[in-house]
């Protein structure tokens, strides 16, 4: 059986022992920890923004970003249209399942809604995502509403 507890976690259950020692360790472990993590997440971001190089001519800009639920997401905005940044976000996604990876684009939407949401979907299955749908989400009603929009066009 194996106890899977966070940084913090471990942290807070090493300062609640009151023991001084074992604080000490503590804040030391947890520097430690948080010093892997970063030099972790900069070296991808580095090895992201070589790829996208090696993937594509289009000029790109690499940034990262912490959310609480998917941990660190890689932003890469792409001077190019949208067919390419998709194209340049499933390339990078296969090579980094798991990894979110986001690609923004500055060109044309070249694409219709419905190659997006196919271009959407081919990308998170190839990262290992599933869809999480916001708290109170009715997708029965967005289907209709959707359905409603397309007929009174």
């Amino acid at each position: 059986m194996r106890l899977a507890i966070p940084i913090e976690g471990l942290t807070n259950l090493l300062n609640s022992l009151q023991l001084p020692r074992l604080h000490h360790i503590s804040e030391n472990i947890f520097g430690i920890l948080e010093t892997v993590v970063n030099i972790t997440v900069e070296s991808l971001k580095a090895i992201v923004a070589h790829e996208v190089e090696e993937i594509t001519t289009a000029k790109c800009q690499v940034d990262v970003a912490k959310d609480p639920h998917w941990g660190y997401i890689y932003i890469i905005t792409l001077h190019a249209n949208a067919s390419e940044a998709l194209r340049v976000n499933l390339e990078l996604q296969k090579r980094h399942p798991g990894v979110p990876i986001v690609v923004k684009w500055k060109g044309a939407a070249d694409v219709t809604k419905e190659e997006l949401i196919e271009r959407i979907l081919e990308i998170a299955r190839a990262g290992g995502f599933k869809a999480k749908a916001p708290p109170g989400f009715d997708a029965v009603q967005a289907v209709r509403e959707d359905r409603e929009d397309r007929w009174h066009t």
